[in-house]
């Protein structure tokens, strides 16, 4: 995590995975590269103060099982949240923006990923 400003900030993250069965066959179902990147923009002090917006990018490389080969994806999400003081916040999240379809990994049968979700939350800090 990383402040590029006062009221903006990024999360980033990149793993590399090379697991392996033990025949030294690259692990199914087990993408090679991942990384994610989210930027969180934080309106305080301003006259939209209580307000947060996010966005970002996830991204899964290709998987294998045996012959089959699932391509990598990238997905986008969303994010919007307001303080209304400092008890209760709002938030609303859009998972997959772009209903991007596509096959998160495969052995017998082959599985989609999930589609575009939104989900509304009210919270309380005590």
């Amino acid at each position: 995590m990383s402040y590029l400003t006062d009221a903006l900030k990024l999360t980033a993250a990149y793993t590399y995975t090379d697991a392996r069965d033990k025949d030294d066959n690259r692990k199914a179902l087990i993408p090679r590269h991942m990384a994610s990147a989210w930027l969180n923009y934080d309106f305080e002090g301003t006259a939209l103060d209580g307000l947060r917006l996010g966005a970002g990018i996830r991204h899964a490389g290709e998987s294998v099982d045996g012959d089959i080969t699932v391509p990598d994806y990238t997905v986008g999400d969303a994010m919007a949240s307001y303080d209304f003081n400092r008890h209760w916040t709002a938030q609303i999240n859009v998972n997959n923006v772009t209903d991007e379809e596509y096959v998160a990994s495969c052995d017998f049968w082959c599985y989609y990923g999930e589609s575009r979700s939104v989900i509304g939350s009210l919270s309380y800090r005590w």
